[in-house]
């Protein structure tokens, strides 16, 4: 790293800290040093920017759209001002969610369900995409299967985040305990690759790019499983990223909703549209390198639209695996409504398709339910 660089680091991380310090002071809460703003407005400060909102951001690529809205002023084309904290993992999101510094989030499904389960006042109203998980380990290694990891240390991004919740469930499929057969450990997914690279982990558990850092840079490493090869619960239609929204603003203000919802819209088309342009923005934000990024998106379904059934599927999970109280209701999960009035507006009609199909699956989950 060069000087200006690290000069450049040193004032970001004494403005993290202040932010800290006064979020703890106005909130009345401790905010950790993971829940701290990477940035402190997505968009310009044009006088015709009248709505502002604050959200949660991944260091994911499967968080992609917020990146590619940011780097392509899809905010500014909706006269919305983002106001965007970058955070590692979901756990932290919630946290600042909790704290009142966000109004909403790019989340793993996991921790989106987690949150709604203990009654944080936020819903579903947009997806991400789906697949794009894998278990990278080592060249030469014994594991060649979810089968041979029993005694093996595997990273992951903690308990309950959507790669450890993939690795526990199918590890469950294949006659393992998780939590007694398999060493699962925490790491940032940038020490998870050293970490594997040296040697101190026998297998990394990650999404989306992650797992192609791996493959592009450590020698003779191996893809063992991918959602997106059916080697991992529950295949290529595991819905994997979710945008959640509090409540008060989807009712109170669903201008500012609806604005939001046509960003994260229009940028899932142009990460389609314009594959290398988003993998270039995604990859200088998020911080993998660009190779790798590329082939994260190629791996990934990209689709604003969320499949209900694998959303049923993972809060019945988590519930089974202990990570939630208990099982709510769908229709205290979801609402796609105002997704449905954007991709009319946005003459989006496969998405729209796609979409009362969902419409029609919620509709009839919410009856079984109750």
């Amino acid at each position: 790293m060069s000087s200006k660089q690290l000069v450049r680091r040193a004032i970001e991380d004494a403005g993290r800290r202040h932010f800290v310090q006064t979020m703890s002071r106005i909130m009345g809460v401790g905010v950790s040093l993971g829940a701290i703003p990477s940035g402190v407005f997505a968009q310009g400060t044009s006088n015709a920017i009248q709505d502002s909102v604050g959200m949660g951001w991944l260091r994911l690529a499967c968080t992609g759209q917020s990146f590619v809205a940011d780097g392509a002023g899809h905010g500014a084309w909706q006269q919305l001002m983002v106001r965007h904290e970058m955070f590692n993992a979901g756990a932290e999101a919630i946290e600042a969610l909790s704290a009142g510094a966000l109004d909403s989030s790019y989340l793993g499904v996991t921790p989106a369900l987690a949150a709604i389960s203990r009654g944080m006042p936020v819903k579903i109203y947009t997806g991400g995409h789906m697949r794009g998980m894998g278990l990278v380990t080592l060249g030469g290694s014994s594991i060649k299967s979810i089968k041979d990891l029993r005694g093996k240390t595997v990273s992951t991004l903690g308990r309950g985040s959507l790669p450890d919740m993939q690795l526990r469930v199918t590890a469950k499929e294949h006659g393992l305990d998780p939590d007694k057969d398999v060493n699962l450990v925490t790491l940032p997914s940038s020490d998870a690759i050293n970490a594997l690279a040296k040697g101190s982990v026998d297998a990394l558990m990650n999404c989306p790019e992650w797992p192609q850092v791996a493959l592009t840079s450590i020698k003779g490493s191996q893809l063992v499983a991918s959602d997106m090869s059916g080697t991992l619960w529950h295949g290529p239609n595991t819905q994997c990223v979710v945008v959640i929204v509090k409540s008060a603003l989807a009712t109170s203000n669903p201008r500012v909703l609806k604005k939001l919802l046509h960003i994260h819209v229009k940028a899932s088309r142009t990460m389609i549209a314009e594959s290398a342009r988003s993998a270039e923005i995604i990859s200088k934000m998020e911080g993998a390198p660009i190779d790798a990024t590329k082939l994260a998106l190629s791996h990934m379904h990209i689709t604003p639209v969320p499949s209900i059934d694998s959303i049923a599927k993972w809060r019945d999970k988590m519930a089974e695996f202990g990570f939630t109280p208990r099982k709510a209701k769908i229709g205290d999960i979801v609402d796609l409504r105002p997704l449905r009035e954007v991709l009319v507006e946005a003459g989006e009609k496969q998405w729209l398709s796609d979409l009362d199909n969902e419409i029609k699956i919620l509709d009839e989950m919410k009856r079984r339910e109750g």
